[in-house]
């Protein structure tokens, strides 16, 4: 028996034919295998993707050589085979239909005789580059989507169905029923879902669904957002900043909402387009601005990952800026900016910051921006130089203008107004508190005209013809320096009504500034200022609203102090003289519907003094003591009769002190339009004739005209006749005797009855 090794070199030294070449089916080949290696690798099963897996990988490179392999053409015939693979497994499985079947390609004829040909190179090479995947056509790629559209559209149409079905209220809904309605008709395609949200978000939003409802429903952790870089995704931001405007700012789902953007668009690519830019600017106001209203402050982790997202911005200049910001803390991030905008206010810096600014402002939230509006000028004041703080007008102007820029770009959703009133009411707090920065006037002018532009009476061709105005108004600001600020701002209410521009946005804005500065007396100057210009204002709705909030501010100052001193009393009677001059002077600019409410205000302060003046001298009766006597208005004249009467049989005070407190009664009745009684009068002929006659003090004709007519309107003509006859009897006597005693004291003349009684002649 020959050893092994005999065997193989009796092997090796058989020179065998080469063998034929058997052509196997796929699908014999793989039920085969299958049979002899059992093996489930479920994660490497395909699901009709065009796109092949690692397992389609490999059996398309063994296809391919066997398609080289069928190219080569060998010098002996094609011999079938021996024997039938399939009989061998035919009695284990039956065969099935395959899904697909592999059809090599035709052989090509190859000239041998030419051995320079390159076909065969070429040949080989096409049939190694061939795939076997069919190419799906236009048609049928276009079937494919109008299905997948048709699924998407009958999902939204359930939606809608269930929500009207279900007789489901835009205010009554609860989240979690709307949340259970948007799964139930979910597409179950994830390439949909995006779509299918974006859709039922605008019907909601359209049906005027609560915004807060909205925002909690896409603020879920199981609905899908569309991707941040899409239409879609910038729309929903725009949207839901806009609704941020009818929502509490610390909404929890708002919050929510926010990082789950976020989270979208820290795992996104970086940012390769200004539109993409758009998108992450959103997100990063949203959030920097919910999380600020939810929590007070920012937290060091949501600022850190506020930074890495602001580094996917496209913009080269943006990223490193912005980036710079939040690589401080939040509280110094405004330092930064500050630093910034030193640093481009230098003489020798050439390069112009402006523009760069004004992005960062883009992505500061409302609630930051209106703290750094009345921040910024006093720290970028402080910081600067000597020689900075000696020419603020171009800091103040670049300051104006970067928050103008941000309010024609942007759409802050603040309720405290846009980011140009915002700059506006910076500077304006700077203008009235502070006492180290002096502002010029002209300033205040150009930031109120800045402001006027974002005014709600302003349409777009008024706001072109207003840009025109500002160029020509601030051409002549050396002509302000001279003027007062009431001066200046009525010349400007002037002059833009002469341009057929509304003029009412100037009191609107200057006059609650006015008054907290200098007072209710500095709004009446102002206001009288423009009458005497005789400027029709465009709309007077806000001095009515003046008025009123005047009138109350009064009522609420003095009524928190019950104890008032006399000057206090003073004070608060001159209040409301300026306040009823106030409206006046409105009720003549135009204003209808003014409160009255300030002469109510007027009597009950003038009957409070008549009553402190008579608790003072103790003339008020017994029987009245301890009562109410704030009642009707003729129990008043009632009980101003009887005081009237006290006073005049009062002897502990002199007749000139009696007739001071009566006119003062009397002063009140016709304020009220009353007509003295008869007691009323009566106590005035005591006090004002009888006693001073008696007392040999001289009495006035023109006094005894004005008691006639109480006489004539109270008690006819005949008692006013009478009272008239005893006076000139009783005064010519008493000139008499004053005469007689200057006859006897030596003198000559005329006898003055005042002067001899000071002499102590009568």
């Amino acid at each position: 028996m020959r050893k092994s090794i005999a065997c193989h070199r009796a092997v090796h030294s058989i020179n065998t034919a080469p063998s034929q070449h058997i052509w196997i089916s796929d699908d014999l080949c793989s039920r085969a295998v299958t049979h002899f290696f059992r093996r489930v690798r479920p994660h490497q099963k395909r699901h009709g993707s065009h796109v092949p897996g690692p397992l389609e990988a490999q059996r398309r490179a063994a296809k391919r050589k066997m398609t080289a392999q069928a190219n080569f053409q060998h010098s002996d015939p094609f011999v079938p085979p021996l024997f039938n693979l399939g009989a061998l497994f035919a009695s284990f499985r039956q065969p099935s239909t395959p899904k697909w079947r592999y059809e090599p390609p035709s052989l090509s004829n190859i000239a041998i005789d030419d051995p320079y040909n390159d076909t065969s190179v070429s040949t080989l090479e096409i049939a190694a580059d061939d795939s076997t995947t069919t190419i799906p056509s236009a048609e049928e790629v276009e079937s494919s989507s109008n299905l997948q559209s048709q699924a998407l559209d009958t999902c939204f149409a359930e939606f809608k169905k269930q929500l009207t079905i279900s007789h489901t209220s835009p205010t009554l809904t609860t989240c979690a029923s709307l949340l259970h309605t948007f799964n139930t008709h979910r597409p179950s395609a994830t390439a949909e879902a995006g779509e299918y949200s974006i859709q039922v978000f605008r019907y909601l939003n359209a049906a005027q669904w609560r915004p807060g409802l909205i925002v909690e429903l896409f603020a879920s952790e199981d609905v899908p957002l569309p991707g941040i870089y899409t239409n879609d995704g910038l729309e929903m931001l725009q949207t839901v900043e806009i609704l941020t405007r009818s929502i509490q700012p610390n909404h929890t789902a708002l919050k929510r909402f926010y990082q789950k953007m976020a989270g979208l668009a820290r795992t996104a690519p970086a940012s390769n387009d200004t539109r993409h830019d758009a998108s992450i600017r959103l997100v990063i106001r949203g959030l920097w601005g919910v999380v600020l209203a939810h929590d007070g402050t920012m937290n060091p982790s949501t600022w850190v990952y506020l930074r890495m997202i602001s580094l996917q911005l496209s913009a080269p200049p943006s990223r490193n800026y912005v980036s710079r910001i939040f690589e401080s803390s939040p509280d110094n991030a405004i330092l930064r900016f500050v630093h910034l905008m030193a640093y481009s206010l230098k003489p020798t810096n050439r390069k112009d910051y402006t523009v760069v600014l004004s992005e960062i402002l883009e992505f500061v939230p409302a609630i930051a921006l209106r703290t750094w509006a009345s921040t910024l000028l006093p720290k970028l004041y402080w910081r600067s130089t000597q020689k900075f703080r000696q020419n603020i007008d171009r800091a103040v102007k670049i300051f104006v203008d970067l928050f103008h820029s941000v309010d024609r770009k942007t759409s802050h959703a603040s309720t405290d107004g846009s980011p140009s009133q915002l700059a506006f009411q910076g500077l304006a707090s700077i203008w009235v508190d502070s006492k180290d920065i002096q502002l010029p006037q002209y300033l205040m002018h150009y930031a109120l005209l800045r402001c006027l532009r974002g005014h709600h009476a302003l349409d777009d061709t008024l706001t072109a013809r207003l840009h025109d105005f500002i160029e020509l108004y601030m051409g002549n600001a050396n002509v302000l320096a001279d003027q007062s600020l009431n001066e200046s701002l009525s010349t400007l209410i002037a002059q833009l009504s002469d341009s057929l521009l509304p003029n009412h946005g100037v009191i609107e804005l200057m006059v609650p500034l006015i008054y907290k500065k200098q007072g209710l007396t500095a709004v009446l100057d102002l206001l009288q200022h423009v009458e005497h210009h005789h400027t029709p204002l465009s709309n007077t709705t806000y001095l009515t609203d003046l008025v009123a909030q005047a009138t109350e501010h009064i009522k609420q100052q003095f009524r928190s102090r019950p104890l008032l001193t006399e000057r206090d009393r003073q004070c608060y009677v001159l209040i409301l003289q300026t306040c009823r001059e106030l409206r006046e002077v409105a009720a003549r600019l135009g204003a209808t519907s003014l409160s009255r409410e300030v002469y109510g205000l007027i009597d009950q302060r003038a009957f409070s003094f008549i009553l402190e003046r008579a608790h003072d001298t103790r003339i008020i009766p017994l029987s009245l003591q301890g009562t109410d006597l704030y009642g009707s208005i003729d129990q008043r004249v009632a009980f101003i009769a009887q005081l009237a009467l006290q006073y005049s049989l009062d002897r502990s005070r002199n007749s000139s002190q009696n007739w001071r407190s009566i006119y003062t009664l009397y002063k009140y009745l016709r304020h009220n339009n009353q007509a003295p009684g008869s007691v009323f009068v009566s106590a005035v002929v005591r006090a004002c004739l009888m006693r001073p006659l008696s007392e040999r003090s001289f009495v006035s004709a023109r006094r005894l005209h004005w008691v006639l007519q109480l006489v004539e309107e109270s008690r006819g003509q005949e008692a006013a006749r009478k009272v008239e006859d005893a006076f000139w009897e009783r005064r010519g006597a008493l000139i008499a005797q004053a005469h007689q005693k200057l006859i006897e004291s030596g003198g000559q003349g005329t006898a003055h009855v005042r002067t001899m009684k000071r002499l102590g002649l009568i």
